[in-house]
């Protein structure tokens, strides 16, 4: 799968270091996921794989041979410091059985976590996919934005800009409230049941 910010980072354990991604952040009212990363830094295509607890872990794909459908993506809410405010990133109804929330993490403001939240995501999802992103912070501090995932790359795209794009690429306007989208939180949680 193509990658789309996806940034590894070295860690020291008391037992050694290792390659991880982390999503979120440790401390009161945050959780952060960790993720075992084990491909060169900057390898163009990757997938996931299974620990041998059966955790999830990220590899190279040198099966694809240069190309990829498909992203492996970390989408993220994260925003400004606003009490009371709730980032995250959301799908159109269509897509919540092709998109797979592999991991999730969130990270807070204030000292005990309890001034605002935000969610961040490691997901699979198919070419030609709606992402809808809600940093927090409000609307009076921080625009939301869509993310486009294309064949080859990853267009954000402002909601003023929505009309043109969906002109320009052909394609049907996603939904633009938040109650008709569904909330990757909620596919994390295994809330959204899926259709038979």
């Amino acid at each position: 799968m193509k990658r789309y910010n996806i940034t590894p980072v070295k860690r020291d354990f008391s037992w050694g270091e290792m390659h991880i991604l982390a999503l979120g952040e440790r401390g009161r009212g945050r959780h952060e996921a960790i993720i075992p990363y084990h491909a060169d830094p900057a390898a163009p295509l990757l997938k996931v794989a299974q620990t041998k607890t059966g955790r999830p872990k990220i590899v190279a794909d040198n099966e694809s041979e240069g190309w990829s459908e498909g992203w492996l993506a970390v989408v993220s809410g994260a925003g400004y410091y606003t009490r009371g405010t709730y980032g995250t990133v959301y799908c159109c109804p269509v897509d919540k059985e092709r998109i797979e929330v592999i991991a999730s993490g969130h990270g807070a403001y204030g000292d005990a976590g309890r001034i605002g939240l935000w969610n961040v995501f490691l997901v699979t999802l198919p070419d030609h996919t709606f992402l809808k992103v809600r940093p927090a912070g409000g609307a009076h501090k921080i625009e939301r934005y869509w993310l486009f995932f294309d064949t080859k790359e990853v267009h954000r795209i402002e909601k003023s800009e929505m009309d043109l794009f969906c002109e320009m690429k052909e394609l049907d306007r996603p939904p633009e409230k938040f109650s008709d989208l569904v909330d990757l939180a909620d596919l994390a949680r295994g809330n959204i049941h899926h259709e038979a």
